[in-house]
């Protein structure tokens, strides 16, 4: 697996009784984001539900938040708005804790289950809660449809978990907790963040076999939150936590629970790191599967060093001063700082942000950036461009050295917003400048279909080629232009008609906009033409052209 985006740092200070032998400690570069992803969510919470403490003791540490450790490869891109949602998680659970009754479980899960649905939460008469579950879906729509319909399904179901809370509270063993323990950690709603911020999926076919190979790692986080939790959960009302069961089924002190708890911790985190190892030389699992293995290995490495040193595990552990500073007057006057100094000559890249509150009272704010999640908090660096690489796992950041323009507007220092003559002739005489991707006009077409369908015209195409014999080459080139030219024909229907559904699902102009859908359909006339010309019989295509200019 490449990293594009972490380094690894030294895990002995954090690691100091070896429970994570043989994982490395990795850092992600944009860090800053998400502490702005955090404490937007936490202002939200403020304005739309009620008190919260400042700084909230969440996913913040003062040497590094939860996510820049534990999934060091999300695109930063999607960091500050999975950071914005797994603290979400962190003040809901904190609310379950205290009093499950006080979570309104059942209204999140029916709105979660809406937008797993429909890509969307009605925020019409909704809790607080459910309008800011509507905004992180809404921000991770407008960055990855297909996997931000993974984060409400996966979440509606970590809901539902929970709610059965109110049913299982005694455990006599560890043995009998630990299946429980391992879907409460949040897993569900960790599974759905992950692959959401490493682009990553999971083929239906191979999803048990997945889950069976992540079980040691479920096992050794779920053990590893308890064991630094339980100090902070010990007065809960709703308390559910390892050493506790232990206590009760050994009848032993909570020193002796905890090294038994320590001692279970080493042995599931050795087998996840032999599945790691034995993972990486199968030929029978997809790329994508082999890589979320690998990436939640992290998950591990990095919860354990951040329990370390979180104020919300550490008493005495402090806030760094710009959280502190973030906590008391914002992130709109201490916005995000990332790209580095050192990522740009030496200069400090500002973010700048248009701050804005929907009318539900949500604060969001620019359109996604080179960057970052621009709702409310990215940054965009001089000499940077995004490109999707060739197996689409995610955005890659590539720098052009030679083309990097240097009157960035982002710069505090006085330029123009005009490129200089001299980086117009570096652009033109550059001969490696990255060709353009074509994935966000196709993200329209990519979204219409993955709806569901019955497969009609491939069966009607089948029956045909029954009398025809068509060679089966030039038979899917045709299915492949009838999909084309009938997904175009949809998108631009919908759009003309005003329809608000299609197959009980969002159009797909309200979910990429007027202009990108009449782009994304119009390519793909562009691109049917294409597939015609390769079909080997040359009347082919005159045909098909006649036909076009009847439509």
């Amino acid at each position: 697996m490449e990293y594009k985006y972490s380094t690894i740092i030294d895990s002995s200070t954090y690691d100091t009784q070896g429970l994570c032998r043989g994982i490395d400690l990795r850092r992600h570069v944009a860090a800053d984001l998400e502490d702005v992803g955090a404490f937007r969510v936490q202002e939200d919470w403020r304005r739309l539900v009620g008190p919260l403490e400042k700084p909230y003791k969440g996913g913040l540490g003062p040497e590094f938040s939860f996510i820049t450790v534990a999934v060091p490869e999300c695109l930063p891109d999607r960091l500050e708005i999975t950071s914005y949602a797994l603290e979400f998680g962190f003040i809901h659970d904190d609310v379950i804790d205290k009093d499950i009754h006080d979570a309104s479980l059942d209204e999140m899960k029916q709105a979660l289950d809406q937008g797993g649905q429909t890509g969307g939460i009605e925020e019409k008469g909704a809790s607080g809660k459910a309008k800011i579950a509507a905004q992180i879906l809404r921000e991770m729509m407008a960055i990855d449809p297909e996997r931000a319909m993974i984060v409400a399904k996966s979440w509606a179901a970590g809901v539902q978990h929970s709610i059965r809370r109110q049913d299982d509270t005694d455990f006599n063993t560890l043995e009998g907790y630990i299946p429980y323990r391992c879907l409460d950690v949040g897993y569900m709603l960790w599974h759905g963040l992950v692959t959401f911020g490493c682009a990553i999926t999971i083929p239906e076919e191979e999803a048990d076999e997945t889950r069976e190979l992540l079980t040691p790692a479920l096992i050794t986080a779920s053990l590893t939150n308890d064991l630094f939790s339980f100090e902070k959960e010990r007065g809960d009302t709703n308390v559910q936590n390892a050493i506790l069961v232990i206590m009760r089924a050994h009848g032993c002190s909570e020193e002796e629970a905890r090294d038994i708890c320590k001692e279970r911790i080493c042995v599931e985190n050795a087998k996840y790191v032999r599945v790691v190892k034995d993972t990486r030389t199968r030929s029978d699992l997809s790329d994508d599967v082999k890589r979320y293995v690998e990436v939640m290995q992290y998950t591990l490495s990095g919860n354990l060093a951040w329990s370390t040193q979180c104020p919300r595990y550490n008493e005495g552990a402090k806030f760094n001063e710009l959280q502190l500073l973030r906590a008391e007057y914002g992130v709109e006057k201490y916005p995000a700082m990332w790209p580095s100094k050192d990522a740009t000559d030496g200069r400090s890249v500002k973010t700048q942000r248009k701050e804005l509150i929907n009318r539900e009272g949500v604060r969001v704010g620019d359109s996604v950036d080179d960057h970052g999640v621009g709702h409310y908090g990215s940054a965009k660096a001089s000499g940077h461009k995004r490109k999707r690489n060739s197996n689409s796992t995610g955005d890659d950041l590539k720098t052009n050295g030679i083309n990097a323009i240097k009157n960035s507007a982002h710069i505090s220092k006085p330029s123009t917003n005009s490129l200089v003559l001299e980086n117009v002739v570096s652009l033109v005489l550059d001969c490696n400048l990255p060709e353009l991707s074509d994935d966000v006009v196709l993200q329209p077409y990519r979204y219409l279909t993955s709806l569901p369908s019955k497969g009609f015209r491939d069966q009607a195409i089948d029956s045909l080629n029954t009398w025809l014999k068509v060679p089966p080459k030039s038979a899917k080139i045709i299915k492949n232009v009838v999909k084309m030219l009938h997904g175009a024909s949809l998108m631009l229907d919908d759009l003309e008609d005003g329809s608000p559904l299609r197959r009980g699902k969002p159009s797909t102009h309200n979910i990429h906009g007027t202009a990108q859908t009449i782009n994304s359909a119009t390519y793909q006339y562009i691109q049917a033409t294409g597939l015609v010309a390769e079909l080997s019989n040359p009347s082919c295509f005159p045909i098909f052209i006649e036909e076009m200019q009847q439509l």
